[in-house]
């Protein structure tokens, strides 16, 4: 794998990309098999309900934490090559408990130290990878409750991911009565990350992935170029959800002129109307300059509902590890809330 990702064109190393990303299936546990499960004709109306945008100020927000009071992480559940990671707690400033129930879904966090290892303890998991609530400088420079997340080694200790390895919160969202999401946090990446993600030709850095349960994905990226020694931005759809699929890439975009902010805070923005008709959306802004406007179907082959919406995720492939960042303030609407950038 490694040596196809070096070479190659850049259409193939997209492509490999996004096989690395999500070719390997994911064993969803007992407590997360519910969001899969139902009769395909509720999942069908579920991910075919078209409604008209929501003008901002019309939303209901859905869930908002800055990881402030007494949020905390549970022991790790290992389960071979990977580890399964509750949090809990209610965030005394917004009054919201972790973690998000989605559509009456649930949430928790994936561990997986690769598709070629396998875990016997939570000591040697912590060698990969861990989760931990830090204080640190926020966007104001005052001090703020975030989420620290890193990636130390991939398989057999190396010091580059062409595995799987990856440090995943996952939103389990319930199958039915799913309509229009928003997504807002801010995150700062690792300060080296394009020292780390131009030491070789391409390096892929996954910033939020949502998937359908086996037929359709959304996948925004940080891609690293070492022969230009710069980052950009890239968003692609495509069938790679874990559901056994020949890969197909529907659509994909880039943007190289919207900087990538690295040692600093921005704010992610991320808007998706799912259809199968010409009003489907996929907008993504960051610092509030709009990035992507994708509009158009975005269902797969069988039209299933999201199951697993990782809003932030701590993955990558080719990149010079640790790979590492913080986020923090992420808010959940059902529409574009007042304070949303313009769209």
């Amino acid at each position: 794998m490694l040596e196809f990702l070096m070479g190659g064109s850049t259409r193939q190393r997209n492509a490999a990309f996004a096989l690395a990303c999500a070719g390997l299936a994911i064993a969803l546990s007992a407590a997360a098999a519910h969001v899969v499960a139902g009769e395909r004709s509720e999942r069908d109306s579920a991910a075919g309900q078209r409604l008209e945008t929501p003008l901002s100020g019309t939303a209901k927000l859905l869930f908002k934490s800055g990881f402030e009071g007494d949020i905390v992480f549970g022991p790790p559940l290992l389960q071979g090559k990977s580890a399964w990671q509750d949090i809990s707690g209610v965030d005394r400033e917004t009054g919201f408990a972790w973690p998000p129930r989605l559509w009456g879904g649930a949430g928790r966090f994936q561990l997986i130290a690769g598709e070629r290892e396998r875990l016997e303890s939570a000591a040697a998991l912590r060698e990969y990878m861990y989760n931990e609530i830090q204080t640190v400088a926020g966007r104001d420079g005052k001090p703020t409750r975030a989420l620290y997340s890193a990636v130390l080694k991939s398989v057999r200790g190396a010091r580059r991911n062409t595995d799987a390895t990856q440090n995943v919160f996952h939103l389990l969202p319930g199958p039915t009565e799913q309509g229009d999401l928003y997504a807002s946090y801010w995150l700062k990446l690792q300060p080296d990350l394009l020292e780390r993600m131009t030491a070789e030709k391409w390096a892929g850095r996954v910033i939020t992935d949502w998937k359908s349960g086996g037929d359709y994905r959304i996948l925004l990226s940080v891609f690293g170029d070492g022969a230009g020694r710069r980052l950009y931005w890239n968003l692609k759809a495509d069938n790679v959800a874990n559901g056994g699929l020949r890969p197909q890439i529907f659509w994909e975009l880039t943007n190289t002129s919207v900087p990538v902010p690295v040692g600093e805070w921005f704010r992610v923005e991320v808007f998706v109307r799912r259809s199968g008709d010409a009003d489907g959306r996929v907008w993504v802004a960051i610092d509030g300059r709009t990035l992507f406007d994708r509009r158009g179907p975005n269902l797969g082959v069988y039209k299933l509902p999201w199951n697993r919406v990782m809003v932030f995720l701590n993955y990558s492939t080719n990149q010079e590890l640790p790979a590492y960042q913080w986020v923090d303030d992420i808010e959940l609407w059902d529409g574009f809330p007042p304070h949303a950038s313009a769209h």
